[in-house]
């Protein structure tokens, strides 16, 4: 889900409980996460739909292409420990067709697809 592109939606553009709704509707909806992990910190909304996530029992793949450390796993220890798996995969030395495939190896793993 990116909810930027929710903008393209007239129904959608400015009607933040709308766009809220459906955040949480298409968490309800899939059978695992991928979520993006890169800067000094994840994405706030992110993180809010991790932890909905996991209390709802989904499975979770962290992927951080940002060279940058932190805690665990170069994020936030409760960010790491929500996640099934973190792909680490620094953008400046992994093309985009290996990280797409170590994404699906890692749903394989939690037998996604």
């Amino acid at each position: 889900i990116v909810p930027q592109n929710a903008d393209d939606d007239p129904a959608m553009k400015g009607n933040h409980d709308k766009l809220f709704r459906f955040c949480i509707g298409s968490v309800d909806e899939a059978d695992a996460l991928v979520c993006l992990l890169d800067g000094p910190d994840a994405d706030s909304g992110a993180c809010i739909e991790m932890g909905y996530a996991y209390a709802r029992g989904k499975p979770m793949i962290g992927v951080r292409t940002d060279f940058r450390g932190s805690e665990d796993q170069g994020v936030n220890l409760m960010v790491a420990g929500v996640c099934a798996e973190i792909i680490q995969a620094p953008s400046f030395s992994v093309s985009v067709d290996s990280l797409g495939e170590a994404v699906v190896d890692a749903l394989g793993r939690l037998k996604i697809v």
